[in-house]
């Protein structure tokens, strides 16, 4: 069994991934590294030069390959829509958190998502993370409230996973 973190961008999939796979001594992989190893552009690169298109079908054939590991912690793009992809994968937990607390955070960032515009970017993330809520939804077994540390989510994370039958 793989533990599997899905949620919107900046809901701290990559570094609560980081804390269990530490924990557990197992191998984490993030899809969006993974994406950026196989074609060697960033993420956001890869969207602004070949599209969105080419870019989940990237991101597909990298979850494909992911179908048949054990034991690992998968942290999942913000943007994965293959519900039944992402079930097969292993246990998978999403991480709420309120938009404004996702776009307070990605405010920090440098390089902004590639999807936004100047015109009106906090109604287009909004939007845009308002319409993926019913997919994490779809794909996630267990939801947790991403307003705790990264620590305290890694535990319930760990918890929940041993209650499951991992280790």
């Amino acid at each position: 069994m793989n533990l599997v973190l899905c949620g919107p961008p900046f809901s701290g999939k990559s570094t609560v991934s980081q804390l269990v796979a530490e924990h557990l001594d197992w191998e984490l992989l993030d899809t969006d590294l993974l994406i950026e190893k196989k074609v060697g552009l960033s993420c956001r690169d890869l969207y602004l030069e070949m599209g969105e298109e080419v870019f989940r079908a990237t991101e597909r054939e990298v979850l494909d390959t992911l179908t048949h590991v054990q034991h690992k912690v998968i942290a999942l793009g913000g943007g994965v829509m293959d519900v039944d992809l992402v079930k097969k994968l292993g246990l998978v937990f999403y991480l709420q958190l309120p938009v404004e607390v996702l776009w307070d955070r990605m405010m920090l960032v440098p390089e902004k998502p590639a999807y936004l515009s100047e015109t009106d970017p906090f109604k287009e993330f909004s939007e845009r993370i308002s319409s993926r809520l019913s997919l994490y939804e779809a794909m996630a077994e267990q939801w947790l409230n991403a307003e705790h540390t990264p620590q305290e989510l890694a535990n319930q994370v760990i918890e929940i996973g041993e209650a499951h039958g991992i280790k």
